[in-house]
């Protein structure tokens, strides 16, 4: 397995990149000690870092990059930290790598008081599946986990999580795909495709779902 991440995190070229949407549910859930699970990169614990907070990642594999953030290697299953001892956990795109997703936010609810996660959307519309099309994250061979907004519920809810906010983001331009196909440039496809993203009563197609939840108190 850990042969098929390293392989599969080099070949997806989003893996470890900075998301702006990932970025602003940082910026407004994750406050205080913060742990990113499953981190590849410090991505987004630097900036914490830069602004003089306290941020640690961990990985099951060594980090593609770093600034001098505190990286330690370890398992989503057993996390090397004392219990509490973080404010908020990030665990972007890792519970679909995880064999049992729920031992992962199990063990996550044990060191940090809130999770901010986003897992691949594989609720795959049906105008997809007429075109023959499915999102990138469907034949990725490291996942093992599918989920839907709400299935995601269910699973946060069955370990004891209280979901404060559950939804999509990270459109896709499916304009792109179709310019692209009548022989467009891919430059001026993206053109279109972003003048085509303002248009009013256009259908929204999101690859990411993301959830905020707290650590109920018994």
């Amino acid at each position: 397995m850990t042969a098929d991440l390293e392989a599969s995190r080099h070949e997806v070229g989003s893996w470890g990149h900075r998301s702006i949407a990932r970025a602003r549910l940082v910026a407004e859930f994750a406050a205080g000690r913060v742990l990113d699970v499953g981190c590849s990169t410090d991505v987004y614990t630097a900036p914490i870092a830069a602004e003089g907070g306290f941020a640690v990642g961990v990985d099951l594999l060594e980090p593609m990059s770093t600034q001098g953030v505190p990286f330690l290697v370890g398992d989503a299953l057993a996390l090397p930290f004392r219990p509490g001892a973080f404010d908020a956990a990030l665990c972007f795109e890792t519970l679909e790598h995880v064999p049992h997703p729920e031992l992962a936010l199990r063990e996550v609810g044990r060191v940090a008081s809130r999770v901010v996660l986003t897992v691949p959307n594989c609720d795959e519309p049906d105008e997809f599946k007429v075109a023959g099309l499915a999102f990138h994250h469907w034949v990725d061979r490291t996942h093992v986990n599918f989920f839907d907004r709400s299935s995601l519920r269910d699973l946060l809810e069955q370990e004891g999580w209280v979901v404060r906010w559950l939804g999509l983001i990270n459109p896709v331009a499916p304009e792109v795909l179709a310019l692209t196909s009548w022989h467009l440039p891919v430059r001026l496809a993206r053109w279109v495709g972003a003048v085509c993203k303002r248009l009013p009563l256009r259908r929204r197609y999101y690859m990411t779902i993301a959830a905020v939840a707290d650590r109920s108190v018994e």
